[in-house]
């Protein structure tokens, strides 16, 4: 599947409706340590964004993109990835919606989201297509998040995505996951704020043995320099205590992500 985007820069601060924009993504990956064995790789990922609606109290954002390295912030098709192998993991190609409702105080209350992506293949792993919602909450106190929009402290993210597999012999996955979060913005505007996320994963059918669960803890540092530019490095550890996919049983992965978005 190729996709081929036709887009123009607009400020990458627009807050009105209509605005579009080319946001690039480029990481590295260190691994740590894995089950199976770890490799390091940099990799760029890209995506189109269109806001038909922005304003005091909803934001709908329709993003076109293709990525190599999911982040707790973005609803992939695999959130927990327990692919220690950063060097050969496979391209996504995804169409996500996402609607943020605001309070009467222009702080984000709730962030529902609906998706389709592509999962191409790689190596001995066939590709699949997945289908997913997702709602996120948001409470406790109120926070400032640099050029994110202002929300509170704590975040709860439920997820319910479907994966389908090209191959006959692998019969569709079905995946619940639940992840709290919690963000301390460490200034005044929130430009530097550190974000902690634990997500459990529980896999309800699919081809070969159920997996119990599977979990992953992260940890981020993020630096908005200004509305187009910012930086993060993020620290995580994923663990499959049951085989699904191609993800061999006990599978266990920790990597640190040094990244930038870019948005033109």
């Amino acid at each position: 599947m190729i996709l081929i985007v036709a887009i123009w820069p607009s400020r990458a601060n627009a807050a009105g409706p209509h605005s579009i924009a080319l946001v690039l993504e480029p990481t590295y990956t260190l691994c740590i340590s894995g089950n199976p064995s770890c490799s390091a790789a940099g990799r760029v990922s890209a995506a189109a964004q269109y806001k038909p609606i922005a304003n005091k109290k909803m934001n709908l954002r329709m993003k076109l993109s293709r990525a190599y390295v999911h982040s707790p912030d973005d609803a992939g098709v695999d959130d927990v990835d327990t692919t220690s192998n950063q060097g050969y993991r496979a391209a996504t190609d995804a169409l996500d919606l996402r609607v943020q409702l605001f309070d009467d105080d222009g702080y984000e209350r709730t962030e529902p989201r609906a998706g389709y992506a592509y999962q191409h293949p790689i190596g001995t792993s066939g590709a699949y297509h997945s289908s997913y919602l997702s709602d996120s909450w948001f409470f406790g106190g109120r926070i400032l998040r640099g050029t994110q929009a202002p929300a509170r402290r704590f975040r709860l993210v439920f997820k319910l995505s479907q994966n389908t597999y090209q191959s006959a012999a692998q019969l569709p996955q079905t995946f619940l996951q639940i992840a709290p979060y919690v963000t301390f913005p460490l200034d005044t505007g929130g430009r530097w704020r550190v974000e902690t996320g634990y997500a459990i994963q529980q896999q309800f059918a699919g081809a070969g043995r159920l997996a119990p669960y599977s979990t992953r803890l992260s940890a981020s540092l993020t630096h908005d320099f200004n509305a187009a530019l910012e930086g993060y490095v993020r620290a995580e550890s994923s663990l499959s205590t049951g085989s699904r996919a191609s993800f061999p049983s006990n599978a266990r992965a920790t990597t640190l992500v040094f990244g930038a978005k870019i948005t033109l």
